[in-house]
């Protein structure tokens, strides 16, 4: 099933990020959102991963996760075709 994946500010421009602001990834029938990051890990590092799940396979504190536009803070969110996750990080800057 196809997953569109938006990201915002750090995890689009970071090392690590995804270069860019939104990608299309193939996941097997049943895949959660942790295992959407496991996929993205696989295919632009493991740095991207550590902006987004913490060493207890939660969402980093500040980072905002949607799912079809409604706000998620579980990475065990059941996932199915055609869905939409954006990562937003916070903005730093003074």
């Amino acid at each position: 099933m196809k997953i569109s994946v938006k990201a915002f500010a750090l995890l689009q421009s970071a090392k690590g990020g995804l270069g860019t602001s939104q990608v299309s990834l193939e996941m097997a029938p049943g895949a959660t959102l942790h295992d959407l990051v496991e996929v993205m890990a696989q295919r632009y590092g493991q740095d991207l991963k550590r902006l987004i799940l913490t060493n207890d396979g939660q969402f980093c504190g500040e980072l905002l996760v949607t799912h079809n536009e409604e706000r998620v803070k579980s990475p065990e969110v059941p996932l199915t075709e055609g869905d939409v996750v954006f990562f937003i990080a916070p903005i730093e800057g003074g």
